[in-house]
């Protein structure tokens, strides 16, 4: 592991470790998938704004609340669209946004995922 490598391990170390919260990850069952449910998992809460332009011409934001797990975090579990985040009492949906896919690598090596998420309608604030 080179110099850049072991800073950008330490500072996702660091960040996971310091300034995350406890969250369940849930996904249902679905055709012949069996539903999974994790508890207690540590995730670093954060935000990404989409903006798209309408065929009309306006723009559109779209604001997600992001979860940033460590790449072991959901063991093989790899986040879809549907699944769902508790956080706080408050349930939120993995969705994608204008195409892009639910969530991405959160840095270069691959050691951290963020995942998209919307607070899901009827949740209580």
């Amino acid at each position: 592991m080179n110099v850049l490598e072991e800073g950008t391990e330490s500072l996702r170390a660091d960040l996971l470790g310091s300034a995350s919260e406890l969250v369940s990850y849930s996904r249902a069952a679905r055709g012949a998938d069996a539903a999974v449910a994790l508890r207690d998992v540590p995730a670093v809460v954060g935000r990404t704004v989409f903006s798209q332009v309408a065929a009309s011409g306006a723009t559109i934001r779209t604001e997600t609340r992001d979860f940033i797990f460590g790449a072991d975090a959901l063991g093989a579990l790899e986040p879809r669209r549907g699944d769902v985040v508790t956080w706080h009492g408050r349930a939120f949906e993995v969705l994608s946004v204008g195409g892009e896919p639910c969530w991405r690598w959160s840095d270069p090596l691959h050691r951290a995922r963020r995942v998209h998420t919307k607070l899901q309608a009827g949740a209580a604030l």
